[in-house]
């Protein structure tokens, strides 16, 4: 696709994966790639690679951090040093590049001690970051400082831009909400950097959401519900259900009507949404049409080869062809 650049978020593992990437980097000097590491085992499978099919030029890696219990990534500071080393006396067919972390990992109510959890990983990656440089851990170029983002990017940001060190650092946020925000989950946690960042945040509405799943209203069982036409396989749910947003008959309304707070998904199957109502108000009708508001971007745009952009007045501008 002509992507001159990326940054493989995930260890790369497995023969054919291993050779479709090496077969990338021998097509094109210019490819710049880079690909993270967060353990010996992942070294040695790389190195084993390469013994067997050696590159023209160093194979780009970022040393990769985690959190107990959480995902990939190193654990602790001893477990990063020990990997940083080992990485650097890999070279020079292998280029450690800098340090990366996913803070994506942590969830729950307790947003406090999730946002000091964030810190302390962000921390991690900037020791890290200065132990390395000390010890000549780094190849030559910027040394990478990347985090995933999407939640917490002002921590993310601010820790990572002030990692001291004598090299240039570049700084990469890989925000995946960055394509399109949404109306449920990362409004809530927009919600909650407002309240972080205070004053440092613009008077602006901020991130807004672009993302719906429109369907029709094809059943009304009973007074207090609605089936509309769509389902797991239209709309993201690993998060959290979707909400109905937008109402609007065709012929009558001139526009899409603001849904009620009442009115709520409480459940999907493969191709149909259950909307129930809290009060017994629902207006809607056969063939209404409803607009849904999503959870998670991500798990609803692989469910979608195309997406139609509109305008303010829903009319269909142009098209984007997805490849998740």
């Amino acid at each position: 696709f002509g992507v001159p650049r990326i940054i493989l978020a995930n260890q790369l593992i497995g023969r054919a994966n291993i050779a479709l990437v090496f077969d990338e980097l021998e097509a094109d000097a210019e490819f710049d790639f880079y690909v993270l590491v967060d353990s010996l085992a992942a070294l040695h499978e790389l190195q084993s690679a390469m013994r067997d099919r050696p590159l023209s030029r160093p194979l780009q890696v970022l040393l990769e951090v985690g959190t107990a219990g959480g995902r990939t990534g190193v654990r602790t500071l001893e477990e990063g040093l020990h990997l940083g080393r080992a990485i650097r006396d890999a070279g020079p067919a292998i280029a450690l590049r800098g340090i990366e972390t996913f803070e994506g990992v942590f969830g729950g109510e307790d947003h406090a001690g999730i946002e000091l959890a964030v810190l302390a990983m962000m921390e991690m990656v900037g020791r890290l970051a200065c132990v390395g440089c000390e010890e000549a851990w780094f190849a030559a170029g910027a040394v990478i400082l990347s985090a995933g983002g999407s939640a917490f990017f002002d921590i993310a940001a601010q820790v990572l831009a002030a990692v001291p060190g004598n090299r240039e650092m570049q700084v990469v946020l890989r925000s995946g909400c960055y394509l399109s925000h949404d109306s449920l989950h990362y409004a809530r946690m927009q919600a909650r950097l407002r309240q972080r960042s205070g004053a440092m945040w613009s008077k602006g509405p901020g991130l807004r959401n672009a993302l719906e799943v429109w369907a029709y209203v094809q059943s009304r069982p009973e007074p207090r519900r609605a089936i509309c036409a769509a389902g797991k396989r239209d709309l993201s749910h690993d998060l959290e259900l979707p909400r109905p947003l937008w109402w609007f008959r065709p012929g009558f309304h001139g526009a899409p009507q603001e849904v009620a707070s009442t009115l709520r998904v409480t459940a999907l199957n493969d191709q149909h949404a259950f909307i129930d109502s809290e009060d017994g108000n629902l207006e809607w009708a056969v063939g209404d049409l409803v607009g849904f508001g999503i959870g998670h971007p991500c798990t609803t745009f692989d469910k979608w080869p195309l997406l139609h952009v509109v305008d303010e007045s829903y009319r269909v501008i142009s098209g984007v062809k997805t490849h998740f």
